[in-house]
């Protein structure tokens, strides 16, 4: 992490001395996009958390465990691939009814 944040803190420093590269505050992202924290995010980010708290696994590092075949992320990358693909099953259904009611 410390690596990350010294090659992130020189790009900044170079962004700010260069012309046409954009500094981080340009990146869009969902607040930069005019959405803001709803309750969707938050809801989200809740979720992310209790699993993340009950499994001891960040996505990212659960795949590289995975590839060393621990017990825990051959349970957890299913379950975790399940949560992603429910989510988009459900969001799919919701959004011609989101589209109809004119958001």
């Amino acid at each position: 992490m410390g690596g990350a944040i010294g090659f992130h803190g020189l790009w900044l420093w170079l962004a700010r001395r260069r012309q046409g590269l954009a500094p981080a505050s340009a990146v869009e992202g969902p607040a930069s996009a005019g959405k803001g924290i709803d309750a969707a995010l938050v809801v989200g980010a809740a979720i992310f958390g209790v699993g993340w708290g009950m499994s001891g696994y960040c996505p990212g590092p659960a795949l590289v465990t995975l590839a060393y075949g621990r017990r825990e992320a051959l349970l957890f990358v299913p379950a975790m691939v399940s949560g992603m693909l429910l989510f988009r099953l459900l969001d799919r259904r919701r959004e011609p009814s989101l589209a109809r009611l004119g958001r």
